[in-house]
């Protein structure tokens, strides 16, 4: 599924008209949701040419950051313009023992970082019966369970292009005229 909706997103292939029509259905549902909560609603439509079509999702992942409400709270204008190269994010778990996840998040060509996939990988605490193993098919799985409780991440050493670094703040200072 989601290496569908990644397929999709890029313009690599097109939605079935099930998916359409799903998609559409599930749009109706929200809009009457905010209807009877009194939203204005207004049509959208599209009035280009079949020819001038445009392959894909453009800026997918930055407008679903953007409507996400604790996430859209942190973008900022200079985040904006590389999250538009944005491509895709994915989830997988870390090797080993203790539990946590990953983050992948796979960037097209920019100005930014020479990197194109950032990972960022978040740890819980272990605490007693949250890891067990057992065997399946022979081999040994790794299994989760209980409460966990965030431990920490660690961010991927971005490899920024010069003078390009978002995390550092530019600051100019004008110097007053010296009397001689």
């Amino acid at each position: 599924m989601y290496e569908r909706r990644e397929a999709i997103i890029a313009g690599k292939i097109e939605p079935t008209e099930a998916e359409i029509e799903a998609g559409q259905a599930a749009d109706s549902d929200d809009e009457e949701d905010e209807e009877e909560e009194g939203a204005r609603i207004s049509e959208v439509t599209d009035e280009k040419d079949e020819d001038s079509k445009v392959a894909g999702i453009p800026e997918f992942w930055l407008t679903a950051l953007r409507n996400h409400v604790a996430i859209s709270e942190t973008i900022t204008d200079r985040d904006e313009e590389v999250l538009r190269k944005l491509e895709n994010i994915r989830l997988s778990y870390p090797d080993g023992e203790r539990p946590g996840f990953k983050l992948h998040f796979t960037f097209g060509k920019n100005d930014f970082f020479e990197d194109t996939e950032l990972v960022k990988t978040y740890f819980y605490q272990v605490s007693r019966g949250s890891v067990t193993t057992r065997k399946a098919n022979g081999q040994e799985q790794v299994g989760y369970g209980g409460d966990f409780v965030y431990d920490k991440a660690i961010g991927h050493d971005i490899k920024w292009k010069e003078d390009k670094d978002l995390t550092k703040k530019v600051e100019i200072k004008k110097q007053r005229n010296k009397c001689e």
